[in-house]
């Protein structure tokens, strides 16, 4: 999924953001509090809502209105425009009564023709009226199996949140063949799965088309901490049930000392789970990471940024930062400088305040904003 613009409010809370485009990285910079995280999490929200079915039920009372447009990996090109409010849903369509969000209106767009709309309770796809629909429940989210919109589902299917997700052991059994249930597991395939990072290095190292993708990872990983000696994914019985686990060790350390993925270091710990998500996420997919520094050493911080930055098969990324080093190692041309009035959010690109002399300027430059130290843009829009 590559999103190419962004408009969103929440109402009730008197938030807004104004359209903002996307580029292939993206480094959102700015104040504490003007609106960085919540960009990030409203993108979420929607990926949730377009692929998720009950969603809206983890959403209770919202109120928001938005305006995406984004490319599917196919070259699709999709608008989903549309508002989600409160009230009585049982006298809206829904199973059972009470206060909680619905949607009020959705109007979903490919390649400037016009898929679905709902209207009230009225809901059109590709020109036909439907019966009615649950309002708790996208329009993608039910036709997204349709062939007309099941490009722009698989597409919003591929976000991944690095920040809820979570390097550690997994079970195995049931956890790794669900995983491949009516998949063929090749590298493709593994990408494409839900299956958790430490269960993916696992598949990697036990198999044949994998290991080499799993020793580029490993590499990776020993040049940033180079006194690690290896890298070794095992199966592991603890309380009688067998777990993936990932093993490593250290150049002073006898080889039968090793050390459990649950020991690792805070910083060895999020360094690899990066380089593996830039690895095994499926092609064509964003990533959203919020506040990148955390938990990342001043050896990792470099590394690491370069592989997300020159990352290849398609991947977009948005992230936040507030860490001088990683903005200045960062192209100016990928900055969004994040201001807001009141409510009003804005996100502009740095050469839009003037910065694109060189890399040591802009970043003095950019400290020295007025809008970068306080967050107020006085004309927001």
């Amino acid at each position: 999924m590559f999103i190419e613009s962004l408009k969103v409010s929440y109402p009730s809370e008197g938030w807004s953001l104004e359209e903002t485009k996307f580029d292939r990285f993206n480094l959102l910079v700015g104040a504490s509090g003007v609106g960085k995280t919540k960009i990030l999490a409203a993108i979420d929200s929607l990926c949730h809502f377009a692929t998720e079915l009950n969603s809206l039920t983890r959403f209770p009372h919202a109120s928001m209105t938005w305006e995406i447009r984004f490319n599917a990996k196919n070259g699709g090109k999709f608008l989903w425009a549309g508002e989600i409010g409160s009230g009585n849903t049982k006298q809206r369509g829904a199973a059972e009564g009470g206060e909680d969000s619905y949607f009020l209106s959705e109007s979903i767009w490919k390649d400037d023709e016009a898929i679905a709309q709902r209207e009230g309770g009225e809901v059109f796809f590709a020109g036909n009226k439907m019966p009615k629909v649950h309002n708790q429940q996208s329009l993608i989210a039910i036709f997204g199996e349709d062939e007309k919109l099941s490009e722009g589902f698989q597409a919003l299917r591929k976000v991944v949140n690095a920040n809820e997700s979570s390097l550690a052991p997994v079970p195995l059994g049931d956890t790794f063949e669900m995983a491949f249930d009516g998949m063929n597991v090749d590298l493709e395939g593994f990408r494409n799965s839900s299956a958790p990072v430490c269960l993916k290095l696992y598949w990697l190292f036990h198999s044949d088309v994998g290991k080499p993708l799993f020793e580029k990872i490993e590499d990776a990983f020993k040049d940033i901490f180079p006194f690690v000696k290896f890298l070794s994914p095992e199966m592991v019985v603890r309380d009688g049930k067998p777990y993936a686990d990932i093993f490593l060790g250290e150049n002073w350390q006898d080889a039968r000392q090793r050390i459990s993925l649950e020991f690792f270091s805070s910083g060895m710990k999020k360094t690899l789970e990066f380089l593996a998500q830039i690895e095994l996420s499926a092609d064509n997919s964003l990533i959203l990471i919020d506040e990148f520094e955390n938990s990342l050493g001043a050896n990792c911080i470099s590394s690491v940024t370069d592989a997300i930055q020159y990352a290849k098969r398609g991947l977009q990324f948005i992230i936040t930062s507030h860490h001088p080093y990683i903005i200045n190692n960062v192209d100016f041309k990928h900055w969004k400088i994040v201001t807001r009035n009141a409510g009003k959010v804005v996100a502009k690109p740095a050469l839009e305040f003037g910065l694109g002399r060189s890399r040591h300027q802009n970043f003095f430059q950019l400290i020295n904003l007025e809008a970068f130290q306080t967050g107020v843009l006085e004309e927001a829009g």
